[in-house]
């Protein structure tokens, strides 16, 4: 499997940055609970997962 050096396309990215402004945002919040952060972080980090995971996909072909 080659890799290309650009592996996001810039849509890709545009939603990472809107993940990572949705976090910081988010933690700018009141705290109504201690672990409500660390949720919200940890769901951040899950999306940006699924994210980056698409140019795994597309160089294995597993995109339609």
């Amino acid at each position: 499997m080659t890799l290309q050096p650009e592996l996001l396309t810039l849509a890709e990215k545009a939603v990472l940055d809107l993940l990572v402004e949705a976090v910081n945002s988010y933690n700018k919040l009141p705290i109504q609970h201690p672990m409500h952060q660390a949720e919200f972080t940890h769901a951040i980090h899950e999306a940006q997962r699924l994210v980056m995971s698409r140019p795994v996909a597309r160089a294995y072909g597993w995109t339609k």
